[in-house]
């Protein structure tokens, strides 16, 4: 299986936005993460399209906390079934990014 891949500096928001499905009761979550490189910053939808219909993203967002590659792995749960219908792999090489570099807001 090939795996989304992508870098990073510590300290930046990596987002995954997936599509929906028109199943009801279903959604994307997540299976598992590096955790001691990544913190989940938020998760959230986002209409995916404004007119009449348009389904709605699923947004998950994490934070580069440390230098390395970390890895998602994000499964889209049906409701009442106990396994993952589909899932999406991610790699994020994350380098260290300088302090003078880092943006503070």
């Amino acid at each position: 299986m090939e795996k989304n891949q992508t870098s990073c500096k510590i300290g930046d928001t990596i987002v995954i936005s997936l599509p929906p499905y028109q199943s009801a009761g279903a959604d994307w979550s997540i299976v598992n993460y590096s955790d001691n490189f990544l913190k989940v910053k938020s998760r959230g939808v986002k209409k995916s399209c404004p007119i009449f219909g348009g389904g709605e993203n699923t947004e998950i967002s994490f934070e580069a906390i440390r230098e390395g590659r970390a890895e998602i792995k994000l499964g889209y749960f049906k409701s009442g079934a106990n396994v993952y219908t589909e899932t999406q792999d991610f790699l994020v090489d994350i380098e260290y990014a300088h302090p003078s570099k880092l943006k503070s807001f």
